[in-house]
């Protein structure tokens, strides 16, 4: 859904850093459980693997910033020609969903958590920066979309 949705919209390379990141991250896992003997996985990227297994947090870190990033770059987008709401709209309910995702909250919370304390003079220099803020925290934090539905 999310490849169909960016090649329908217009071009945006500033999608493709976390995702790259991320299917790096699971091709070598996946290539170091299938293919560990093989000579071009043992030449090539063995090594590789080592280094993002070594940096798995540092790499889940920057995944999570960079998607961060993409969300904020993707409503600037809104103020160009190249707009697409429903793009918009897609990437901050996948934001939202990696919020509540187990696996990747925590990086989440911690990059919101560093652009709350970032963001925190501009706030109080600009108190009318409160309310719309305020809704979209709530809007964020309005439940876990992984389990709503679910009884």
């Amino acid at each position: 859904m999310t490849a169909l949705l960016f090649l329908t919209g217009p071009s945006v390379s500033a999608v493709l850093p976390p995702y790259v990141v991320l299917a790096l991250y699971s091709a070598t896992a996946h290539a170091a459980a299938r293919h560990a003997g093989h000579p071009l996985w043992v030449s090539h990227g063995a090594r590789l693997h080592r280094y993002l297994t070594a940096n798995r947090q540092r790499a889940l870190s920057l995944v999570a910033q960079l998607e961060v990033t993409l969300g904020f770059y993707m409503v600037a987008m809104l103020l160009t020609s190249n707009r697409s709401f429903v793009l918009t709209y897609f990437v901050w309910q996948q934001l939202r969903s990696r919020y509540w995702n187990p696996e990747s909250g925590p990086y989440h919370r911690a990059v919101w958590q560093a652009i709350g304390q970032l963001s925190a003079p501009l706030r109080n220099a600009l108190p009318a920066l409160e309310k719309p803020i305020a809704f979209v925290q709530r809007w964020f934090q309005s439940g876990n979309p992984m389990v709503q539905g679910v009884h």
